[in-house]
């Protein structure tokens, strides 16, 4: 998780420009209406888009769709460049990569026909190089990576160069190969003394510090760390001075120096809290839980397990709400682009008509055009339904893959939860053994604080209802076929569902991986399976 901090805002900068100076909207629209000639409507609407980017998502979508739709009824090529570009961010933006890729490939081939395009090529393969990643393609992303930063070196673009350098770094980082991550760190370190690089600099000590961490060279990148950091709190950035406590929280951990690390990890959590950066706060609070751990405080420990637990579901519930954000804001795209579409027809259709006065001969010609131009629009529409649906159900497949991982994660949790409760329990035992008498009840309450946490019941009816709103006909179905199947079985064929091992499901249940197989076996036997039929493939089926 501490890749993603600074990467992928990182990869963008080198390809997209600075938000422009905001000029007078009212003005731009004002001039959009009184537009003289297609151009220069076309370029307004390319200023406003601009103007938008970085403040209104909406009218920076609304307004690059129609200056795209203006350059393709006037064929103009310089215009469906700017425009593929700036679609290819919008889409970017809202989560949309496989769509922001299509848009980089086609601004990558219209670029070759313009005489700057050498020096147009690196920015156009950032773009497409940060699709990649955000699409987990990471070798792809640094392959492209490196022609980039090789164009970069021949055009002696020193702070492309640097760029390249810490978004490879990380990229490798998150291949664990971490030689060759380390050998770019190194790389990028020397071209910022070479150049004086400034708040640069602090930025790629700090990705070289992250691979001395994933390395497990725990005092080198405590000791770099300390080195870089006075430059970092000079720059003021809040999220590099959050990346580096969090990394001095990983680096004094292991080491021993729980004081310094619990300090760290203080500071790390105060600028993520202030950033609202909620992934970070939970990774930071996970690890101050087991410096308290460490450090003998099982009720701290607790408390921040708790708390990161908390920010991780709320986390979750963001995530789906986006999701199903997304998914109208793509069906409202599908429907504007269809209304496009449709009046793009209509338009093609009355420039037909108007040649139907002529003649006899020339209505009769139009009219066997007419319908071959509409036996080929019906083919066009059937293959575009069909790709629309197949789109969809592979789309509704990613998200029911994605839902089923998320509740398999929940009922691990569920599981590793318990684990930590219990174990924290048993300690508290050992402990109350140990104390003073006039401490005992203390402890004793703490246990008991404990234990009321311990209600594993309760996770799995909530996995459960989430489970059903997924599978909705899941469990009806397996009642009808076999009405004696016992709630624990029916729990087990809910665990199979969601792609768990044998081992994961036993870890849950708290079984032998010997138990599972037996408990399947009855199973099996209940729903009269044949002999050569596997259980896990007919509840898959279902």
């Amino acid at each position: 998780m501490l890749v993603l901090l600074l990467l992928g805002g990182q990869l963008l900068a080198v390809a997209q420009p600075a938000p422009p100076a905001q000029p007078s909207l009212r003005q731009l629209r004002q001039r959009l209406a009184t537009a003289p000639t297609d151009t220069a409507r076309f370029g307004l609407l390319m200023r406003l888009a601009d103007a938008y980017l970085y403040s209104h998502f909406d009218s920076a979508w609304a307004y690059t769709q129609q200056a795209r739709a203006l350059a393709q009824q006037l064929g103009y090529a310089d215009g469906l460049y700017r425009t593929s570009e700036q679609l290819g961010i919008l889409y970017g933006m809202r989560g949309s990569h496989e769509a922001s890729l299509r848009l980089f490939l086609e601004q990558l081939r219209l670029s070759q026909q313009r005489p700057d395009s050498a020096r147009r090529r690196p920015a156009i393969l950032s773009n497409i190089a940060n699709s990649y990643y955000s699409q987990g393609k990471y070798a792809a992303a640094t392959a492209l990576l490196t022609a980039v930063y090789r164009a970069d070196l021949r055009a002696h673009d020193t702070t492309g160069q640097l760029s390249d350098l810490n978004n490879l770094t990380q990229l490798l980082i998150k291949q664990h190969q971490l030689p060759q991550a380390l050998r770019t760190g190194q790389a990028a370190v020397r071209l910022t003394r070479r150049y004086r690089a400034g708040a640069k600099a602090a930025q790629s000590y700090l990705f070289l510090v992250n691979v001395l961490v994933e390395q497990g060279r725990y005092a080198a990148a405590r000791d770099t760390c300390l080195r870089v950091l006075p430059a970092v709190r000079r720059a003021g950035d809040g999220q590099q001075l959050t990346y580096a406590y969090q990394l001095l929280l990983r680096a004094y951990h292991p080491l021993g120096e729980l004081a310094a690390a619990e300090q760290a990890g203080q500071q790390a959590l105060a600028y993520a809290q202030a950033a609202g950066m909620l992934d970070v706060q939970a990774e930071v609070l996970g690890g101050l839980a087991a410096v308290a751990a460490e450090a003998r405080d099982p009720a701290l420990a607790y408390r921040r397990q708790l708390a990161a637990a908390e920010l991780t579901a709320r986390l979750t519930r963001e995530s789906n709400a986006k999701t199903v954000e997304d998914m109208q804001f793509k069906y409202d795209t599908d429907q504007k682009d269809q209304q496009v579409q449709g009046l793009a027809q209509r338009v093609r259709a009355s420039r037909w008509q108007a040649g139907l006065g002529v003649g006899l001969a020339l209505v009769a010609l139009l009219a066997v055009g007419l319908l071959y131009r509409a036996k080929q629009l019906q083919t066009q529409l059937f293959a575009q339904r069909q790709q629309l649906e197949a789109t969809t159900r592979r789309q509704l497949e990613l998200e029911l893959a994605g839902s089923q991982r998320e509740l398999a994660s929940g009922a691990l949790f569920a599981q590793q939860k318990t684990q930590l409760l219990e174990d924290l329990t048993a300690r508290l035992e050992t402990l109350l053994r140990r104390v003073p008498e006039a401490h005992r009840e203390r402890v004793a309450e703490m246990k008991t604080a404990i234990r009321r946490h311990l209600h594993v019941g309760e996770e799995w009816e909530q996995v459960t209802r989430h489970f059903e709103k997924i599978h909705p006909e899941f469990f009806e179905c397996l009642r009808q076929r076999c009405p004696a199947l016992t709630p624990g079985e029916l729990k087990q064929c809910a665990y199979v569902k969601l792609n768990l091992s044998n081992k994961e499901i036993a870890g849950l249940l708290n079984i032998a991986a010997t138990s599972v197989k037996v408990s399947h076996y009855r199973i099996k036997k209940k729903l009269d399976l044949a002999e050569d039929e596997a259980l896990r493939d007919y509840i898959v089926s279902i």
